[in-house]
């Protein structure tokens, strides 16, 4: 009997290929794994968090995170569209037989149950964003720059990029952070240039500002699409995440914790999750 074991923090997640039923010891929470994705939750005044074991509901700050739906998938790319649908990309929990690259899928019902809808066993988008009827995304696995204009139903390669964390739309202009840095495409994604000189890890978009995480944990803004940058004063430190929904400046640090800030980006910065111990 062989067995397939995910550790993700302190958590093991098992299958047992014999035919006998899962494990899974203990049950993950956000402080256990990783935080992928910050999105507005379409049941509720709080939010959804995309984990790497799981989709969470934070209802309010401080509030205890609830698991939605039963499985502990790692959801890649989550986004929130505007009639009430989640889409997301990553991978499945490791109790189903699913394949392990989740695709493209899209949930109906705030994230209870899931639908592929294509490219599943072929993609793991790390970074998925809808910008005016065109899905642009990025394949970790394969390498490669994706668009649909379809909804997910299908998907064509756009221009070569390094890996890539995130995407974001600034002011009609593309933006991808990749491992080489920013770079900007203003042709939906056919061609790329580099843009200034910082190399960031998550963007977002608040109040016509583009805002930026960096490797070594810093929250940065941008005046200007991203050629140049300054601290924002007074924010938290070691950011992996920076996310603007739900009427705020979001943001998760390297031990999980999840703040909220206003919308242009100054405090007072209230917990909304606190993490793991320090």
């Amino acid at each position: 009997m062989g067995v397939v074991v995910l550790a993700a923090g302190g958590v093991v997640l098992a299958r047992a290929l014999g035919g006998q039923d899962p494990l899974v010891w203990p049950a993950p929470t956000i402080a256990d794994t990783h935080v992928h994705e910050i999105v507005a939750d379409p049941e509720g005044d709080g939010v959804l968090v995309g984990a790497h074991a799981g989709l969470f509901r934070l209802r309010e700050a401080g509030a205890e995170p609830e698991l939605v739906g039963e499985l502990y998938h790692d959801l890649m790319g989550l986004e929130a569209l505007a009639d009430g649908r989640l889409i997301a990309s990553g991978h499945p929990d490791l109790r189903t037989d699913l394949p392990v690259l989740s695709g493209f899928r899209v949930s109906e019902d705030g994230g209870r149950t899931w639908e592929a809808i294509s490219l599943a066993g072929q993609a793991d988008l790390h970074a998925l964003i809808p910008s005016d009827g065109t899905l642009f995304a990025y394949d970790s696995s394969g390498e490669r720059f994706l668009r649909s204009t379809d909804g997910g139903a299908s998907w064509e390669e756009g221009g070569g990029l390094a890996q890539t964390a995130d995407l974001v739309v600034s002011e009609e202009t593309l933006l991808a952070a990749t491992d080489a840095g920013l770079f900007a495409s203003t042709d939906r994604g056919d061609t790329w240039e580099r843009r200034g000189e910082e190399t960031v890890t998550s963007l977002a978009v608040s109040e016509l500002r583009l805002y930026a995480a960096t490797v070594g944990g810093a929250l940065l803004r941008s005046p200007d699409g991203g050629t140049s940058w300054e601290p924002v004063p007074d924010a938290p430190g070691e950011i992996d995440l920076v996310r603007a929904v739900a009427g705020g400046l979001w943001v998760a640090t390297h031990t999980n914790a999840i703040l909220r800030g206003e919308p242009e980006g100054r405090g007072p910065w209230v917990e909304w999750y606190a993490g793991r111990p320090t």
